[in-house]
């Protein structure tokens, strides 16, 4: 994402290249979902505990800088006659110190959807993630969340296969919207046979 110009947290993928980073940051499984192995490390002593439970969910693990921030989630898709769209934007306050799973699952966090916020702002991410969308060859429905720091979004994570539990945020998103959900299930799989 770096490299095709879009704001991203600093992050390495080496314990021994962490001496330029400031604490706190952030460690998790790359192939996991619903933050399982997350961690959020304040001192360089726990780093190696936080990486060996990243490693009980994914072989590989990323070294994140922690930002700082409002955490918004936008959803983008194709399935509007391969138009992009974006669903009404969603701001997550956690209870926890990050938006983990007992925060996603469990009840200790608000989602707020549509996001208070500023116009320009909404603006702003949902042009970065249409961007992102295009440059990355996405298709479907893709989640990207951002943390805003200073106005400035920061792409944390894009979501590829988004959940559609009743806690996920997509579905909320597409409720926001005034569609039914059963409908928008069905758009996705009329894009797939398509």
């Amino acid at each position: 994402m770096r490299k095709k110009n879009f704001n991203v947290p600093q992050s390495t993928n080496n314990a021994q290249k962490i001496e330029n980073f400031r604490f706190p940051c952030i460690v998790k499984p790359t192939t996991s979902g619903s933050s399982f192995g997350v961690s959020k490390v304040n001192s360089k002593q726990e780093l190696n505990k936080a990486i060996e439970f990243a490693k009980k969910y994914s072989t590989q693990y990323v070294i994140e800088e922690f930002i700082l921030g409002r955490e918004i989630c936008c959803a983008v898709h194709d399935l509007d006659d391969n138009n992009l769209t974006s669903l009404p934007l969603t701001e997550v306050i956690s209870e926890n110190e990050i938006f983990d799973y007992n925060a996603k699952y469990l009840g200790e966090s608000k989602e707020i959807t549509p996001a208070n916020i500023d116009a320009n702002l909404k603006t702003e991410i949902e042009k970065v993630a249409k961007k992102a969308y295009l440059k990355l060859k996405l298709k479907g429905i893709i989640r990207f969340d951002f943390i805003v720091k200073e106005n400035k979004p920061y792409i944390i994570e894009v979501n590829t296969i988004p959940g559609f539990s009743k806690e996920s945020i997509v579905p909320q998103m597409i409720k926001a919207s005034n569609q039914k959900i059963s409908d928008f299930i069905s758009k996705i799989l009329n894009n797939i046979l398509r």
